[in-house]
């Protein structure tokens, strides 16, 4: 065999497994990988968004036709993506195979830090902060439908429950990733992904026997009449929450053996997501009226047997904030690898953010934004609680805890799949550019990313406008969902700057970002090679304990 062809990694699902056929071992330690991988693809996408969302999507499309449409497209959307990233994913073999590493490698570096930034102090907070929120929600809302909803806590003492259980789970999931995200936790992530299957086929059979039995269905000419173009679009958020989380299989790549378990992990994992959220949208239709499966359960079940279903539910919850906490902690070491390009800033670029430190800041950063967005929804929508109208939107105290940060998700799902579909454009340019030339191609990856880059360009510059057109209402809450996605886009901003300025001191020669931000240094006098001299002599001390660290280093 050619040395080359022998020395070639790139992952390729066309190849034929007869190592892993044959070989007893080899077969068992591949099965693991791949059920490593599947576990964190579904996990990650059956989560809170098929139980939270659900009910959402049917307000929101007013029919049940329209979500139904939809979903089937954005899994086109999402069987095209996973092709993308494995194609992507084969050019980072050596290194985390994550969307920063990505951007670094097929856009640039500065992409690469923003991106970076991005999911450390927007993504990753609000998204684990609202399936933190819902794990505590759900316990308490347990406890509400068990006493028919009346007064059985002072309410301002639930909402504080309901935030402090949230943020001890955040600690929890984020400091036991940070020092055992290879060991026992591994496990216990698997045993909860495993543990979705149960709720989700009970839910699915309890829709199908509320169809029949009680007569019960979403499909009513009122819905089913509805057609509006923008109904399609405005679901899509919805929709995207709870596709959203499959492309993170491939942030495990580093501790996987089997690289091609990473390829079929993945694909296997996504049709099954895609499959299981048509059935669950449909069971819910047909056996609902609001496509709520807490009401569901609640309509078929008895009492007690009703309270144990929703408690699982809520274990299943708890195992998406275990999913994505992992992939917070691994991004965030990440971004501070020194061993190739630095994304984040830290200790001068001559050491990595450790598992451990990075679930500490995780734990820091998602409790912070979820304290502020949970109490600022409480504060204002606590007087409009309305514990006799089951049609309210403010039914349950969680709902008014949880309405902020669940509205802002929609649009921080956006964000991110703004962010996917500038990584799919690079893929496109790269195979025009080759400028990273050691890219597997997938067959007809090529017309499905053209298609699929379309469809989210037109449908998310029309989000970003209705976002963007809540300005003009005079419901606060529906100005605070925008107001905070500014918020968020100037601390982003803000945070590259100064990241920028910490990384051009330490690289100053290839890096002149610190001296180029300077409105003096705007004129066409700059000169640059001078600038950096002078930079250095008035910074000698800064610059010669930086040689004394590289040859530490080394």
């Amino acid at each position: 065999m050619d040395k080359n062809v022998k020395n070639d990694q790139r992952i390729d699902p066309t190849e034929v497994l007869h190592v892993h056929i044959n070989n007893k071992k080899v077969r068992k330690s591949a099965a693991f990988d791949f059920w490593r991988v599947f576990s964190i693809v579904f996990g990650n996408s059956i989560g809170v968004g098929i139980y939270l969302k659900s009910k959402q999507a049917l307000l929101t499309a007013h029919n049940p036709y329209i979500v139904l449409i939809v979903l089937f497209l954005m899994s086109f959307i999402g069987v095209s993506m996973v092709f993308v990233f494995i194609e992507l994913g084969t050019s980072a073999k050596n290194r985390y195979h994550t969307h920063t590493c990505f951007a670094e490698t097929f856009i640039g570096r500065r992409t690469g830090s923003m991106f970076s930034l991005f999911y450390c102090i927007i993504y990753i907070p609000v998204y684990v902060g609202l399936m933190a929120i819902t794990v505590s929600y759900y316990i308490f809302r347990v406890i509400d439908d068990y006493y028919d909803n009346s007064v059985w806590m002072n309410q301002d003492l639930e909402a504080f429950l309901i935030i402090f259980i949230a943020v001890f789970i955040i600690f929890f999931m984020c400091i036991s990733n940070g020092y055992a995200s290879n060991g026992w936790f591994k496990y216990l992530h698997i045993f909860f992904n495993n543990l979705k299957f149960l709720p989700l086929i009970l839910v699915l059979g309890l829709g199908i026997y509320a169809k029949f039995y009680f007569n019960t269905t979403a499909f009513t000419d009122k819905n089913t009449s509805q057609w509006n173009f923008s109904y399609f679009i405005l679901v899509i958020p919805m929709l995207l929450f709870e596709l959203d989380g499959f492309m993170y299989g491939s942030s495990i790549e580093k501790e996987i053996t089997h690289k091609r378990m990473l390829v079929f992990g993945q694909v296997v994992g996504v049709i099954l997501v895609v499959s299981v959220n048509v059935l669950f949208a449909l069971s819910l239709y047909f056996g609902t009226t609001d496509a709520d499966s807490f009401s569901l359960i609640s309509t078929v079940l008895p009492k007690d047997w009703a309270l144990v279903l929703k408690l699982i539910i809520a274990i299943v919850v708890l195992g998406s904030v275990a999913g994505f906490t992992s992939f917070g902690v691994i991004n965030l070491s990440s971004t501070t690898d020194n061993n190739g390009v630095q994304l984040v800033y830290f200790k001068k670029s001559q050491k990595m953010i450790s598992h451990r430190l990075s679930g500490y800041i995780n734990a820091i950063l998602i409790s912070t934004v979820l304290i502020v967005l949970t109490t600022t929804s409480w504060v204002i929508y606590k007087n409009s609680l309305n514990r006799t109208n089951k049609e309210s939107e403010y039914y349950y105290v969680g709902q008014a805890v949880t309405f902020l940060i669940d509205k802002i998700s929609d649009s921080v799902v956006v964000l991110a799949f703004t962010t996917y579909l500038i990584l799919m454009v690079a893929a496109l340019i790269n195979h025009k550019t080759k400028k990273v030339n050691d890219v597997m191609n997938v067959k007809g990856n090529i017309y499905y990313n053209i298609v699929a880059s379309s469809i989210m360009s037109f449908f998310l510059a029309y989000i970003y406008y209705d976002i963007f057109k809540k300005f003009g209402s005079n419901d606060i809450g529906q100005i605070l969902q925008p107001l905070f996605v500014i918020i968020f886009l100037l601390l982003l901003f803000i945070t590259f700057i100064i990241n920028e300025v910490k990384l051009s001191k330490v690289n100053i020669d290839t890096n002149d970002f610190i001296l180029r931000i300077n409105p003096k240094n705007w004129t066409k006098k700059y000169n640059k090679q001078e600038a950096i001299s002078n930079y250095k002599i008035k910074n000698k001390n800064f610059y010669s304990s930086l040689i004394i660290d590289n040859e530490e280093k080394k």
